[in-house]
């Protein structure tokens, strides 16, 4: 397999477990904020619209840490597949 084709996949498989990865996040802290907060849907106007920025921030920088992580990954793997 060429190396352009397994960075494809290692980077197409680090934005999908990144989205898994921020879904994930999400439940956690709306559950956090429900439980321990208290809020639901009925929350305050400010804490709305501060828990989409941090919905929107958790889900872009799960995503975007993971594709890293999968370049780092496959870095490794084509080095070990070389035999460095």
């Amino acid at each position: 397999m060429s190396s352009f084709k397994t960075r494809i996949i290692f980077l197409s498989l680090g934005a999908f477990l990144g989205l898994l990865l921020g879904f994930f996040l999400q439940i956690i802290f709306y559950l956090f904020s429900l439980i321990v907060l208290g809020y639901g849907h009925s929350a305050p106007e400010d804490f709305i619209k501060l828990h989409r920025r941090i919905d929107l921030g958790l889900m872009a920088g799960s995503i975007i840490i993971a594709s890293i992580a999968s370049q780092w990954f496959c870095n490794r793997a084509l080095k070990k597949n070389k035999g460095e």
